[in-house]
């Protein structure tokens, strides 16, 4: 994962994993790949990571996340920004105003 810098007009460089809805996708399918291949001790027990359980985690439906990670559905703003608070991601996205 390469962090990119941007600077603001005050000179502060501000770091982000992803600038762009194309590159907060591919960041965040990275790290549900990441989570599913991880393990975890929960209640004592070790977990593998699964859709079911990311599911349970972001209240993001389980056929909805294997569909955005295999890169087979678009997804929403909404669910992108919840998907990159669980993950903690840092992204930045500009809607600039058409030319005219």
């Amino acid at each position: 994962m390469v962090t990119q810098n941007l600077t603001s007009s005050t000179s502060t460089k501000l770091k982000f994993d992803a600038i762009g809805i194309e590159q907060l996708e591919d960041v965040l399918r990275e790290r549900i790949t990441e989570f599913l291949q991880s393990r975890s001790k929960v209640n004592g027990r070790i977990r593998k990571g699964s859709y079911d359980w990311l599911s349970s985690e972001t209240g993001i439906s389980t056929s909805y996340l294997q569909q955005f990670n295999k890169d087979k559905r678009s997804i929403s703003i909404h669910h992108l920004n919840t998907l990159a608070c669980h993950f903690s991601v840092r992204y930045a996205i500009v809607n600039f105003p058409p030319n005219k």
